[in-house]
């Protein structure tokens, strides 16, 4: 068994708003032909369907297999911290025929964990980054929540009566609303589900009070409008209270 070691604020602090993911590679091309591929190539995913990084690495895939003439197939492999998936990723031969997602989830492993089955650096090449995402913190719609102060001042109230939802233990969501909690200073509970759909459930039937969540440009084309008084921006049954990222959103205009 693994053995976890603590990280402090600052340096946790510091992964939360790159949010990026990335395509690693088993270890080389080298034994690749020059007419790759020329089979199927299995791209593996360390999250459950219908997630962001499932859609994101669905729609690379699709756009990989009409450029060079073949089947890229997604295999959805979830998992705490991404482990599991690197794991079968590194199993297979370093022929390019099996592809891994790795995301910052890999490098918070990394940091967390005093030793990981595999070597996050030296054992995977990366090929490309393909994508980078707004972490928020949202409520349902219809919530009494209008600003993230109101939540705030409803769980210093009723200590330990509110639940946040988060995807897997491990994965960014989860500790960034770890670390919510903890510098907060908040008594709530924070519900790992097995992948976005679960949460997206949970919340629209108020099972939990708010998600942390990476936010997708999709669901803010389909967005209303923002009110401007309280930074409260619905993105149609649910309403972003906060976001971490680099500089503004480029997805929701005005936070």
């Amino acid at each position: 068994m693994t053995e976890q070691h603590r990280i402090t604020r600052r340096q946790f602090s510091t992964m939360l708003p790159a949010a990026a993911a990335a395509v690693g590679l088993v270890p080389s091309f080298a034994d690749a032909q020059q007419n790759y591929p020329n089979r199927p190539v299995r791209f593996v995913v360390p999250f459950a369907a219908a997630g962001l990084a499932d859609i994101t690495t669905r729609l690379a895939a699709e756009k990989l297999g009409d450029k060079l003439g073949q089947r890229f197939v997604v295999e959805n492999q979830p998992g705490p911290g991404g482990i599991a998936a690197a794991r079968g990723v590194l199993s297979q031969a370093p022929d390019g025929y099996t592809i891994g997602l790795v995301t910052n989830g890999t490098a918070i492993s990394a940091a967390i964990y005093k030793a990981l089955p595999f070597d996050p650096v030296n054992e995977f090449a990366t090929i490309s980054t393909i994508g980078a995402f707004d972490v928020v913190f949202a409520t349902n719609a219809e919530s009494e929540f209008k600003t993230l102060e109101d939540f705030i001042k409803s769980a210093r109230a009723q200590p330990g009566t509110l639940n946040v939802g988060t995807i897997n233990v491990g994965s960014t969501q989860n500790l960034a609303a770890e670390l919510f909690k903890a510098s907060a200073g908040l008594n709530v509970q924070i519900i790992p589900y097995r992948g976005t759909p679960d949460v997206i459930v949970a919340l629209a039937a108020q099972r939990c009070a708010a998600h942390g969540r990476f936010l997708r440009r999709h669901e803010v084309d389909l967005a209303g409008q923002q009110n401007p008084r309280s930074g409260h921006h619905r993105q149609g049954a649910f309403a972003v209270l906060h976001q971490r990222a680099h500089g503004r959103s480029g997805g929701c205009s005005g936070i």
